[in-house]
C-alpha cells in the first residue's frame, strides 16, 4: 500500500510534465485537456482565480489585516466569515460541499448595497444559493 495509488504526475503540459522522460507513475488521462499550461491561458481557470485572490490581498488592507469573525460556526456546509478594518469590511461566503447550499441571509450583515468582488462561480446575483463549492467576496458599505 502507498499513496502512488491514488496519484499522478503533475500535467504540466498537454503532452505531461515538463521532462523527455518517462514518469514513474502514468499520466492521467485528462492530461491533454486539463494541464497547467492550458489552465494559465484561460481567463476564468484556476490560476486565473488564484492571481485575482491575491491581487484582493495586496489592494485591499482589510483582506491582510482586518478583524477576523467567523459567521454561522454550527453550519457544516457554509464557511462565512468577515473582515473589518476602519471602514472596510468584506463578506466571505463558501459552500463547502458538492450540493447547493442556501444562505441564511438573515444571519448575515445587511447586503444592500454589497459588491461582489469576486465569485469562482459566474451565477448572477442570486444571493440566497451557492453551487456546490462555490465561493463569493464581497465588499460591504460599512
Amino acid at each position: 500500500m502507498s499513496r502512488d495509488n491514488a496519484r499522478t504526475p503533475m500535467p504540466w503540459t498537454p503532452q505531461g510534465g515538463f521532462t523527455d522522460g518517462t514518469p514513474w507513475l502514468p499520466m492521467n488521462p485528462t492530461t491533454p485537456t486539463i494541464n497547467v499550461e492550458t489552465d494559465a491561458a484561460d481567463p476564468d481557470g484556476v490560476i486565473a482565480y488564484y492571481r485575482e485572490l491575491i491581487s484582493l490581498r495586496h489592494d485591499l488592507p482589510v483582506v491582510q489585516t482586518g478583524r477576523f469573525e467567523l459567521l454561522l460556526p454550527e453550519d457544516e456546509r457554509l464557511w462565512v466569515f468577515t473582515r473589518t478594518l476602519g471602514d472596510q469590511q468584506i463578506l466571505v461566503i463558501a459552500n463547502m460541499t458538492s450540493s447547493l447550499a442556501s444562505v441564511p441571509m438573515a444571519e448575515l450583515p445587511a447586503m444592500e448595497d454589497a459588491r461582489l468582488l469576486l465569485a469562482n462561480v459566474n451565477t448572477g446575483h442570486d444571493l440566497q444559493t451557492l453551487q456546490p463549492w462555490e465561493t463569493r467576496v464581497y465588499e460591504l458599505a460599512v
